[in-house]
């Protein structure tokens, strides 16, 4: 197996033809199964699969062997005039010249298609990794946009923290001084079972609570005052008033006394 091995010239089949071939006038080789399906399925109208040539004639399909032994390469010109080996030794050369131009320009086909598939690639996987680059370019703004957020929730957290703290301590305190204080009311009261949680509650009334009672009420009043004046009318009697003795009397009527 060399590189100048022929190749079945059926595009879906690309079989390398190490042992025989089927060789057209039209320059083609084929390997055995391509013949079988082209060349005998059909008496009339045979046409080369590779170039849609029609091949009439007894000699336009050949099969060749590939490996001929040595007795046949001594044979197959013997007896031939010079100028008749050099014409089919110039035909089978230019056999020889076009299939390996044709395998190149197969070659060139394929790697071109590959460049330009390759080319498309690069394109739309450039394009993708722009779009990628974009939206990491996103995230990362996002990223950092959290990474503030999260700082600044955690100072916040942290003064509330602090401001816990405090008010915890002045809880504290306040719970002591109630303590404190709750202790003192206990141990001035003399019954125990003083509970200085609970209101003082004393057994006295703020007056009428009904219109009822205050109509009673302002009827009472009423009824006392009209009897207290008319009393009065009657025991009020004028009786004479002493004036006030001056200065100096008093002063004698003090010595006398004593």
């Amino acid at each position: 197996m060399t590189d100048m091995d022929l190749f079945c010239n059926n595009k879906n089949c690309r079989k390398r033809l190490t042992t025989c071939a089927w060789i057209t006038s039209c320059s083609h080789a084929f390997c055995d199964e391509d013949a079988d399906q082209t060349f005998f399925s059909t008496q009339n109208n045979i046409l080369c699969p590779a170039c849609n040539s029609q091949l009439p004639e007894k000699h336009d399909i050949v099969k060749v062997d590939l490996n001929p032994p040595d007795k046949f390469k001594s044979m197959v010109l013997a007896g031939l005039r010079p100028e008749i080996v050099m014409d089919v030794t110039n035909r089978a050369l230019t056999f020889w010249h076009y299939q390996m131009y044709q395998e190149l320009q197969y070659h060139k086909a394929i790697n071109k298609r590959s460049s330009d598939n390759l080319t498309q690639a690069e394109e739309t996987y450039t394009a993708e990794i722009m779009k990628l680059n974009a939206v990491l370019q996103k995230e990362r703004r996002n990223k950092e946009a959290l990474e503030k957020e999260v700082e600044n929730q955690s100072r916040q957290l942290g003064e509330l923290q602090d401001q816990i703290v405090q008010k915890n301590r002045h809880l504290q305190n306040l719970m002591a001084l109630n303590n404190k204080l709750r202790c003192n009311t206990t141990s001035s009261q003399p019954n125990d079972s003083y509970d200085v949680t609970k209101p003082k509650r004393s057994n006295y009334s703020l007056g009428p609570t009904t219109l009822q009672d205050i109509r009673h009420t302002y009827d009472e009043v009423n009824h006392e005052n009209a009897s207290g004046q008319l009393q009065a009318s009657k025991s009020f009697v004028f009786n004479p008033v002493t004036p006030p003795a001056r200065p100096d009397e008093r002063k004698k009527t003090f010595v006398n006394k004593k």
